[in-house]
């Protein structure tokens, strides 16, 4: 299982590996490998990918560009994580290999909003709450937020960290922990 960070910085792990933005030692490769990630149950065509990564950008050869870019990705992570089949590729399309589970952080912290949302249980919410605010660490892949589609994840978990911080304010007046700032930055 892999364990990727995303909110603050950027990260992936196995738990004795850790692969950081600097060891990609390309924003390219690292906007390939989020969205890889993002849409990691998705079969994605070269046209989408090559789309979400050069945007209105005018390349040569995007498909020439992907494949190479793809190389580079590929031999990153068997290089820090063990030769595995990272990304499966078939007839001009690619897909994170659903063998390799992914652990990552901005599910479990919507998750958690979820769930404290839907509990009529106010000391679970704030629990709840608690854990999800923790996990908010800063904005979602801050040092590429050049590319549109990071930018609105980014203001969309951003946004829900601000739901989080006033419900979890909320209870914490409710029920007059007026000191139980902890959690909230």
């Amino acid at each position: 299982m892999l364990t990727v960070i995303t909110l603050g910085k950027f990260q992936i792990t196995n738990g004795e590996t850790v692969l950081t933005e600097d060891a990609l030692r390309s924003v390219m490769v690292e906007k390939l490998l989020i969205y890889m990630l993002l849409y990691r149950d998705k079969i994605l065509t070269q046209n989408e990918i090559s789309t979400a990564l050069w945007q209105n950008e005018d390349v040569d050869n995007p498909t020439g560009a992907l494949k190479n870019l793809m190389y580079r990705l590929r031999k990153c992570l068997i290089n820090s994580f063990g030769d595995n089949e990272y990304i499966l590729t078939n007839r001009g399309s690619y897909k994170w290999n659903p063998e390799i589970v992914i652990n990552i952080d901005i599910e479990m912290f919507e998750s958690k909003i979820n769930q404290a949302k839907s509990t009529n249980v106010s000391e679970e919410a704030m629990i709840l709450l608690e854990q999800a605010v923790m996990l908010y660490d800063g904005l979602f892949m801050s040092k590429i937020m050049d590319m549109h589609w990071i930018s609105t994840f980014s203001a969309y978990y951003h946004s829900l960290y601000i739901t989080a911080v006033k419900l979890l304010a909320e209870l914490y007046v409710k029920f007059e922990r007026y000191e139980d700032n902890t959690y909230i930055r």
